[in-house]
């Protein structure tokens, strides 16, 4: 028997395994006019989820649950969810899937103001099997976001070894000289799309492009070499830095570039 709020449910649990494990994927798009940004970044990190979590889902069902999407105008901001099928009585389950897609209209505040960011000594747990990937098990953000200060945008996590990762709902990069280095993403947090598109455009920009362990340490002493900084995600692009803490930072050249790569993309799509 089951009981809902103190009152007893007819027939099965209304917990799904994905309720009770997040056990399951997610990818949150950008669409304009029914064209997504990144579309591929997204398809080839959630084949890789997939993959790892033994899911019975193929890039044509991918294709499929997006196809009512590219009847949407405007700006969309859409989540697809793959869980797995089955109630949450074990761990161990079926490959059978269920997807949902949602979607609404998004106001984006990229480009619109800079961004201000908090150091946290808040340490994201070493995953070898997931890290990387956008699971539904997203506990460990709900915490961390508590730790939050509330005048800042966004708060910069770290792993065991006191490195930063990345923030709550962005990856980060800083300029240094004129090199960009960003967080290496190997035991914990996401890799970002954006993240991913922003290396190529360094590369095919001629700049230098650094994934290294970035010490929590660098941000706090006074004599590191850091002229710049900006965050990315799929949803809100690369919006640039002005404050780390205390440390106030001016707007680089190489964020402004990337920010009219991206522009100029989303108009050849819209």
């Amino acid at each position: 028997m089951y009981w809902l709020n103190g009152h007893p449910l007819a027939g099965e649990s209304l917990i799904s395994r994905a309720q009770a494990y997040g056990d399951g994927l997610f990818e949150t798009m950008l669409f304009i006019d029914g064209h997504c940004m990144l579309l591929e970044y997204h398809r080839e990190r959630l084949m890789r989820g997939v993959d790892v979590l033994g899911l019975s889902f193929s890039s044509e069902m991918f294709a499929s649950a997006l196809a009512p999407v590219a009847n949407l105008s405007g700006v969309v901001r859409v989540k697809l969810m793959v869980a797995r099928k089955g109630a949450a009585d074990g761990y161990a389950g079926t490959d059978a899937c269920d997807v949902q897609v949602s979607a609404h209209q998004y106001e984006q505040p990229m480009f619109q103001r800079d961004m201000s960011l908090c150091t946290s000594s808040f340490r994201l747990s070493s995953q070898p099997y997931t890290f990387g990937l956008k699971t539904l098990n997203r506990l460990e953000q709900v915490v961390a976001s508590r730790y939050k200060a509330s005048d800042f945008d966004e708060m910069l996590c770290v792993d065991d070894d006191n490195n930063l990762v990345d923030g709550l709902y962005h990856n980060v990069f800083f300029i240094a000289g004129d090199k960009v280095i960003t967080p290496r993403i190997n035991t914990c947090g996401i890799s970002g799309t954006m993240r991913a598109w922003v290396l190529e455009q360094v590369q095919l920009l001629g700049i230098g492009a650094d994934i290294v362990d970035v010490p929590l340490k660098l941000l706090r002493d006074d004599t590191n070499e850091l002229v710049g900084a900006f965050m990315t995600n799929a949803l809100n692009g690369v919006r640039s830095v002005s404050r780390i803490d205390s440390i106030k930072l001016q707007k680089h050249e190489i964020t402004n570039q990337l920010q009219q790569i991206e522009r100029n993309a989303r108009r050849v799509i819209s």
